[in-house]
C-alpha cells in the first residue's frame, strides 16, 4: 500500500479537491459502479498513485464528496445556543435546500445515472449522521441509545428517498420552497416525539 499523504499538505488538499471534482463530474455521466479509479485520476489529471496516496477506495472518495457538500451547508449560526431546536432545524433546512437548489442540475444528472443506487446510499448515510449528530448537538435524543441508531436509520432512509425522488423529477417540477417544506415537515414529525 502506498504511503498516505499528509492531511494539511497543500498538494494533498489540492489533489483531494481535484479527485473529488473529477468524481462529481463523472457521476453526472455514468453510474458509480461503472467509474474506474483510472478514469477518476485521468479526469483529475493526476496519477493512480496520487489517488491511492489520498484514498483507499473510490467509495472513500464518494464519502469525501458528500462531506464536502455538508461542509458547504453547515455554518456557525446553526449551533447558536440561543435558538430553539426547531429554529436551528429551519436554518439548516433553508441552507440545505438553497444548496441543493443551486446545484439542482448536477444532482438531477447524478440521480438519473445512479443505477446502482450508490448516490442514494451515500445520501442516506450522510443524512443519518446529520440526524444523529445534529440532534445530539441540539441536546435532544431520539429515544434510548439502542433505538437511536434504528430510528435515525429509518428516518434517514425516508429523507433520502424523498430528496432522491425530488432530484429524479423534471427540473420544472421542483422548487426550493417545496423541498424546504418537505424537509421541515419531516423534522417536525421527528422532533415532536
Amino acid at each position: 500500500m502506498a504511503k498516505k499523504a499528509k492531511k494539511g499538505d497543500a498538494r494533498t488538499i489540492r489533489s483531494k479537491k481535484e479527485l473529488s471534482l473529477s468524481l462529481e463530474l463523472l457521476l453526472q455521466e455514468k453510474d458509480f459502479v461503472d467509474i474506474s479509479i483510472k478514469e477518476i485520476a485521468e479526469r483529475a489529471m493526476v496519477s493512480k498513485n496520487t489517488f491511492y496516496n489520498n484514498f483507499d477506495t473510490k467509495e472513500e472518495l464518494l464519502d469525501q464528496l458528500f462531506l464536502r457538500y455538508l461542509d458547504n451547508i453547515k455554518v456557525a449560526e446553526i449551533f447558536d445556543e440561543g435558538r430553539t431546536t426547531m429554529e436551528r432545524v429551519n436554518i439548516f433546512n433553508s441552507l440545505c435546500t438553497r444548496f441543493l437548489s443551486e446545484h439542482y442540475a448536477k444532482f438531477h444528472s447524478m440521480v438519473l445515472h445512479d443505477e446502482s443506487r450508490s448516490i442514494y446510499w451515500a445520501l442516506a448515510n450522510k443524512l443519518q449522521i446529520i440526524i444523529r449528530d445534529e440532534l445530539r448537538i441540539y441536546g435532544k435524543g431520539l429515544t434510548d441509545a439502542e433505538h437511536n441508531e434504528m430510528e435515525s436509520t429509518f428516518f434517514a432512509g425516508g429523507c433520502a428517498h424523498l430528496v432522491y425522488r425530488e432530484f429524479a423529477k423534471d427540473p420544472s417540477q421542483c422548487s426550493e420552497e417545496g423541498l424546504r417544506e418537505l424537509l421541515n415537515t419531516l423534522w417536525e414529525r421527528l422532533l415532536a416525539k
